[in-house]
């Protein structure tokens, strides 16, 4: 089984944009760094100097939009449900695109999946007119815009909550030869597949909430004489300025992750159908600077993968109530011991509160804490057995054994075993370890829902948790060319 072949996460790019906003704040000392100037700057990343001049004029999309309006009511687009108005309330102003299929509009909300195609001013007319034409002809439902001046993110597209297969078919649709000319270079602060940005929406101005800090950081170095560097932005963000949704779509963007729908609000998000080798995917030890953190998660990790998650959580709640370390595995160095002579429970209380916020320390906040570090690993067991399962078994049976391990921790409705021979992998025995509360906590989580005490509306999410997975399955061999199953 294969995962998606991600763009490689430009990393140069984002070094040369900070290093750049450095130089300016360092040459000219009563510049002032701040938010305003970096989102400018964000806003022209990717458009080269000939269209930067090409478009000085601050408006230069502008006097077409009455052009697309017309053309949108000839092409007979409108008959089969696309919608064109000019929104004349904002600043800037933009162009709506939208569908409206049986009467009923697809309104902007949060968790609604945001694609940037960033299309180059020469040719923006027509090639626009192509992708909104694919779009309704394939009948996708959608709330979309171009904006009436040329940036990084001129052109959005937003997709219903989970349709990751219309997603990934306008990102097909794109990276043909005769589209893909048309794209300017994605802002590389933004995760992206084939050169399409691509996160959920979450409320918050993603570019306006990075201009800030990357203001906050340059100003930072050029105070403290530090040279700028893009994997020291990213520890600085940790350990200053962190915000969690933030942090889900960076470390996308800087290769820390690979998953296809971003991380947003407080927990882990996406479904990961990869590897079945994940001793690479624990780095969030390094995120961490404090030997006394490091000890704690070296611990911890030691504690989950010989034991499993309840057997985590289960340490660091005996840990808080009555100071008993012995839950924790000893591991290959002597984890535990050392732990025992070097970290209280105040510095396990200390380092979870930093990670998921000053909330109280319950049993809620400490799985929500073990998410934080070992979701991808626990959402991409159970994408695995559920996938193996859905191929073998079919639908229903895949939905009758995420119900039967929810309800009663019992887990034989799943496969143990894949069709191809060549497969040793026991799959059922990759979740075998995980409680029923945590089976359905894993199932929100790869939905992009909150987690919360209680089991709620289990029909709704075991649903639309194979929906998606149906979706990826039946996707990704026409987006990456290589089988999944």
């Amino acid at each position: 089984m294969n995962s998606i072949k991600y763009d490689e996460p430009r990393l140069k790019e984002m070094q040369d944009f900070i290093q750049y906003i450095y130089n300016l704040g360092v040459q000219n000392p009563n510049l002032v760094i701040n938010h305003n100037l970096v989102y400018r700057e964000l806003c022209k990343l990717g458009m080269d100097e000939q269209e930067l001049s090409e478009t000085r004029e601050q408006t230069p999309v502008k006097p077409v939009f009455q052009e697309w309006i017309n053309r949108n009511t000839k092409s007979g687009n409108y008959q089969k449900g696309l919608r064109v108005e000019h929104h004349l309330d904002n600043l800037p102003q933009f162009l709506q695109f939208f569908s409206c299929i049986d009467g009923e509009e697809i309104l902007d909300a949060n968790g609604f999946i945001k694609l940037y195609i960033p299309l180059k001013y020469k040719g923006l007319f027509d090639k626009a007119n192509e992708l909104f034409d694919f779009i309704t002809n394939s009948g996708i439902r959608h709330a979309s815009k171009i904006a009436d001046r040329m940036r990084s993110d001129n052109v959005v597209v937003r997709l219903e909550p989970d349709d990751y297969e219309s997603a990934l078919r306008i990102i097909s649709f794109m990276s043909r030869d005769s589209m893909k000319g048309s794209l300017n270079p994605v802002n590389p602060f933004v995760p992206s597949i084939h050169g399409i940005g691509i996160m959920q929406e979450s409320g918050i101005s993603y570019n306006g909430q990075m201009a800030t800090l990357i203001a906050d950081y340059v100003n930072y170095c050029i105070k403290n004489m530090r040279t700028p560097l893009i994997d020291d932005f990213y520890e600085w963000f940790i350990k200053n300025s962190y915000d969690q949704e933030i942090d889900g779509i960076l470390k996308c963007a800087l290769g820390k992750t690979k998953e296809l729908i971003y991380p947003t609000k407080d927990e882990t998000r996406g479904l990961n159908i990869g590897s079945n080798d994940s001793k690479d995917e624990f780095h969030f030890i390094d995120l961490y600077s404090s030997p006394k953190d490091k000890l704690f998660l070296e611990c911890l990790l030691a504690t989950y993968q010989k034991y499993g998650l309840d057997q985590a959580i289960s340490a660091i709640t005996h840990l808080n109530l009555l100071e008993n370390y012995n839950c924790f595995s000893n591991g290959d160095k002597s984890y535990r011991d050392r732990m025992m002579k070097e970290v209280t429970k105040e510095d396990v209380i200390d380092c979870i509160k930093r990670t998921v916020g000053n909330k109280e320390i319950n049993n809620q906040t400490i799985a929500l804490f073990c998410y934080r570090l070992f979701g991808k690993d626990l959402i991409d067991r159970l994408a695995r057995v559920s996938a193996v399962t859905l191929n073998k078994h079919g639908i229903n049976q895949l939905k009758y054994a995420l119900k039967l391990a929810v309800n009663t921790g019992n887990f034989n409705g799943f496969s143990g075993r894949s069709l191809d021979p060549e497969d040793k992998t026991y799959y059922r025995g990759l979740i075998s370890n995980i409680s029923s509360k945590y089976i359905y906590d894993i199932m929100c989580l790869s939905l992009g829902m909150g987690i919360s005490s209680t089991i709620d509306n289990l029909d709704y999410v075991v649903n639309a948790y194979v929906r998606k997975l149906i979706n990826y399955l039946n996707i990704l061999e026409d987006v990456s060319g290589e089988k999944t199953l």
